[in-house]
């Protein structure tokens, strides 16, 4: 009984700490097409671990006597996602970071004492706390992104790094070189450590933010954006591939963007094993 108070005890702190993403559609996106589709799915809580304590107890003589008793909590300061799981994490600074699947957060042991101070692979949502005397970095391979208090993405996979900020500032430093980002700007850091700008766009942010933002995207473009989403293959059949699509989508899993899409396009859709194939015979 005493377990699974605190096993419930750990759930609701965890879910007290999960910090919502707040609307970011511009008022050029909101003016969708006449297909416009909203679909609104209450949140499922994600899969936490539980941090368990270990007991050492000794017995001395022919009675059991319990002379002493240490309490050993087994600290691993990495966090790390399944390949179809998302996680949330608050850090001691108030920060908030959501893993994206297939990602791992290390945290230093003093985080929040002299720095703050994470390493990334994968890819996470970071919603910083403002504290200007202790920067909050990031270390992702050799290169750094470093904040004050802000709120934005970090994709760093096959040492490519992708970082979009939905607010505030953000310096990403490779090496010697040094490139500022602000509110709606996204910056690449190549193989060969070069930074660049490059084309913001709000879906960077729908796997967390759980919506998607369609303007005239094809059936071929938005199975790419699914694969990248749900990490599984999405693959559309070639007389359907050119129909668009208009409209902001608010989900909760794959099934719901599939189902819309099948109602809209009249067509069928299929799962095998990790490959998902949307078809249909009409065309547009």
């Amino acid at each position: 009984m005493t377990e699974n108070k605190e096993d419930i005890d750990f759930e609701r702190k965890i879910l007290e700490m999960e910090m919502p993403l707040k609307k970011f559609i511009s008022e050029e996106e909101k003016e969708t097409s006449w297909k416009e589709i909203l679909l609104t799915v209450e949140g499922d809580s994600h899969k936490r671990s539980i941090i368990k304590n270990l007991y050492w107890v000794a017995a001395a003589a022919s009675v059991l006597i319990i002379i002493g008793v240490a309490l050993w909590p087994i600290v691993d300061s990495g966090f790390r996602t399944s390949d179809h799981e998302k996680l949330t994490i608050g850090l001691t600074d108030g920060s908030s970071v959501t893993l994206n699947n297939k990602s791992r957060l290390d945290v230093a042991d003093d985080f929040g004492e002299k720095d703050r101070r994470v390493s990334l692979r994968g890819e996470a949502f970071f919603t910083v706390q403002r504290d200007e005397m202790k920067p909050f970095v990031i270390a992702i391979g050799r290169h750094e992104v470093i904040v004050v208090g802000t709120s934005f993405n970090v994709n760093y996979k096959e040492n490519l790094a992708e970082v979009t900020v939905r607010s505030g500032k953000v310096r990403l430093q490779a090496d010697n070189k040094v490139l500022i980002l602000e509110a709606g700007e996204k910056g690449v850091i190549s193989l060969a450590g070069e930074l660049s700008r490059v084309e913001w766009n709000a879906n960077d942010f729908a796997w967390y933010s759980e919506t998607l933002i369609f303007k005239e995207k094809s059936l071929k473009e938005i199975a790419e954006i699914l694969s990248k989403i749900f990490n599984r293959r999405v693959e559309v059949s070639p007389t359907i591939a050119s129909c668009t699509l208009s409209g902001k989508i608010e989900y909760e899993t794959i099934d719901d963007i599939l189902v819309i899409i099948e109602v809209t396009f009249d067509v069928e859709w299929k799962v095998e094993s990790n490959r998902i194939y949307i078809y249909g015979d009409k065309g547009c």
